[in-house]
C-alpha cells in the first residue's frame, strides 16, 4: 500500500476556505444584484475580488467558478454602463480586471478584457451622444435668441418698460426692441387691428 503524503498546511488552509463555498451559498451572496445597484457596486466588486483571489479554481463545485465569472462579466460590462464614468467605479472595475488577469485562465481573461473594453467604448459613445445633444440644444437656443422674428414674437408679450431693459442686453435685441414691426404688433395687441389701421391712415 503506497504511502500518502499528508496535506501541507497551505493546502489545509485552502481546503478550509473553500469547503464552505457551494453554488447555493454563492447565490445567497446575491452579488449580481449588488453589482447593478450604484450604492453597492464598489463593495460588491471588492467581495468578488476577494472570492476570485481565494476561491476561484479551488472549489469542488465548478458551477461556483462559472457563477463567479458571470458576475465578473456583469461587473465589467452592464454595471459600468449603468453606473457611468465615476472615477470610483472605473477604478474598482480596473482593479477587478487586474485580479482577473492574475487568477483566471487565458480564455477567460481574454473574454473579460473584451467585455470591459466594449463597456468602456459604449460608455464613451453614450457620453459623446449626450454632449452632442446638449450642444445641439444650446445651438438651437442661441439661434432662437438671435432670430429677429422669434424675438419680435417673444418681446410682443412684454410690457414697454421690460422691452426698454432687454434692449440693453445685446445689439440684436436692441434692434428688435426699436423695430417698427414690434411696436406695431404691440399696438394691435393693445388697441385692436381697427385702431392700428386708423392710426396708419
Amino acid at each position: 500500500m503506497p504511502h500518502r503524503r499528508a496535506p501541507t498546511r497551505r493546502a489545509r488552509q485552502l481546503e478550509s476556505k473553500t469547503d464552505w463555498l457551494s453554488l447555493s451559498v454563492y447565490n445567497e451572496l446575491d452579488l449580481t444584484a449588488a453589482l447593478l445597484r450604484s450604492e453597492d457596486y464598489i463593495s460588491a466588486v471588492s467581495e468578488l475580488d476577494a472570492l476570485l483571489c481565494e476561491c476561484y479554481g479551488q472549489c469542488k463545485d465548478k458551477a461556483v467558478d462559472a457563477a463567479m465569472f458571470e458576475d465578473v462579466q456583469v461587473a465589467l460590462s452592464s454595471a459600468i454602463e449603468r453606473q457611468g464614468s465615476s472615477p470610483r467605479v472605473l477604478c474598482a472595475a480596473a482593479g477587478l480586471l487586474r485580479r482577473v488577469e492574475k487568477t483566471l485562465p487565458q480564455a477567460k481573461r481574454n473574454q473579460a478584457s473584451s467585455v470591459h473594453k466594449q463597456a468602456i467604448l459604449s460608455l464613451k459613445r453614450k457620453e459623446r451622444r449626450e454632449q452632442d445633444a446638449n450642444q445641439q440644444g444650446e445651438d438651437v437656443r442661441s439661434d432662437v435668441m438671435t432670430q429677429p422674428d422669434a424675438l419680435t414674437h417673444i418681446f410682443a408679450n412684454l410690457e414697454a418698460p421690460d422691452i426698454a431693459r432687454i434692449a440693453c442686453v445685446a445689439r440684436v435685441w436692441a434692434e428688435v426692441a426699436q423695430s417698427q414691426k414690434l411696436w406695431h404688433r404691440m399696438f394691435v395687441t393693445a388697441f385692436g387691428a381697427e385702431a392700428a389701421t386708423a392710426a396708419e391712415g
